[in-house]
């Protein structure tokens, strides 16, 4: 593939400075990317991202200013979980913490195979993305002010349950006198999605 010689040429000669002038391979490596990167053509950049991540480099997606990969990102991001990480750290990279805040708060709720302890940093970085505001800007609109706050609300109360729950795990992990096979049990409930209030309450009832 281009991309992968443009890589090999330069990764060879490296960046060199004469007289403070680019390299004539750097030169082209900067301008085959930025070519590539911008353009429309929908399909081809979304065969560009899965190739990019089959080769285990998301991080140049967190390069490519443009909406294709926000809605790249989107389409499997409720089905992948790290299409779903890396489009909060997308918006994240480009300042936009609210949205980062939206997909965060949706990781901590999400199917996913994570563990509780996870999810709460999830829940935490969130926490602090949605009550961080861009230094020189306003809120824009009452909208706006009020998603942030619902937002900020629902994250508060889910980590207050998802902490509860962990201070159960906690006990139930030092528990002597629960069955072994009872405490695996419980435990592989506890330490994944996070449960309903009542739901942790019960369990807490019986394993007392």
């Amino acid at each position: 593939m281009v991309i992968e010689a443009v890589d090999q040429a330069f990764g060879a000669q490296g960046l060199v400075r004469q007289s403070d002038v680019i390299s004539q391979i750097g030169r082209r490596k900067f301008e085959a990317y930025e070519e590539i990167n911008k353009s429309t053509d929908e399909v081809f950049q979304n065969y560009l991202y899965d190739w990019y991540l089959s080769k285990g480099w998301a991080e140049r997606l967190l390069e490519i200013n443009t909406p294709y990969v926000i809605d790249y990102l989107r389409r499997s991001s409720e089905t992948n979980e790290q299409h779903a990480d890396l489009l909060w750290r997308y918006y994240a990279h480009y300042n936009d913490y609210l949205s980062a805040a939206e997909v965060q708060y949706q990781l901590a709720k999400s199917p996913f195979n994570l563990s509780l302890e996870r999810r709460i940093e999830y829940l935490s970085r969130a926490k602090a993305n949605a009550s961080t505001r861009m230094a020189g800007f306003s809120e824009t609109g009452v909208r706006n002010r009020q998603s942030r706050q619902e937002l900020l609300r629902n994250i508060s109360d889910l980590l207050d349950i998802a902490n509860i729950q962990d201070d159960i795990l906690q006990k139930i992990k030092s528990e002597p006198r629960l069955d072994a096979n009872r405490r695996a049990d419980v435990i592989k409930t506890l330490d994944g999605v996070i449960q309903p209030l009542d739901d942790v309450r019960i369990i807490l009832t019986v394993v007392q």
